[in-house]
């Protein structure tokens, strides 16, 4: 008999889907324009707006940081 699967590994899986359709979610802090040391966009040479940077998609010149 087959045995049900952990709800939090069907959420995880439900995630990770979601992830390799649509990509990462775009924030400035996994943006690789980003400096979360300083909170300063290296890319614009500024400090964003915080609104700006809570809130998902909001640049066209995010880049993906990289993995490691």
């Amino acid at each position: 008999m087959k045995k049900e699967e952990p709800e939090e590994l069907k959420v995880y899986r439900e995630w990770l889907d979601e992830i390799i359709a649509n990509g990462p979610p775009r924030y400035c802090y996994n943006c690789i324009h980003y400096d979360r040391r300083l909170g300063q966009c290296d890319k614009f040479d500024m400090d964003p707006p915080v609104e700006f940077t809570q809130t998902a998609n909001q640049c066209d010149e995010w880049f993906m940081e990289p993995p490691f």
